[in-house]
């Protein structure tokens, strides 16, 4: 839309798009511990806009499971699912990524319901600290 904008100027209207991109090879990969925190209150059972239908929570699984996907097997992942709560049927300890921790951690997003209301975030917060 623009070229650019003279560094005195301001603009709110100005819509940037930022593509980031890892080198082609990657020498060493550092493991990394990745704690996420997964809304499955009620609100994630509406649709997610123009999707063909799928909810939000179908479109949160997805982009788990790409995420699960992403890491290397020497990286773990902490699940914190939560509606008013902390759900502990859906929530993990840290997995390491290698063999079954892969297939448990996808497995764990593919059971994800979504149901009652979302009240208190800051449980699951402390509980992602924790972890």
């Amino acid at each position: 839309m623009f070229p650019a904008i003279p560094w005195a100027q301001q603009r709110d209207d100005f819509v940037v798009l930022v593509r980031v991109e890892a080198p082609a090879t990657v020498q060493m990969h550092t493991p990394i511990d990745l704690v996420v925190m997964l809304d499955i209150s009620e609100s994630m059972n509406v649709p997610a806009g123009s999707f063909g239908g799928l909810s939000r929570l179908d479109l949160l699984k997805k982009a788990m499971k790409f995420v699960i996907s992403k890491l290397d097997n020497r990286d773990r992942l902490a699940i914190v699912a939560f509606r008013d709560h902390v759900v502990q049927e859906y929530s993990t300890e840290p997995l390491r990524i290698s063999g079954d921790g892969w297939c448990h951690a996808k497995n764990k997003v593919d059971e994800l319901v979504a149901g009652s209301r979302t009240t208190l975030f800051q449980p699951a917060l402390e509980r992602a600290v924790q972890v």
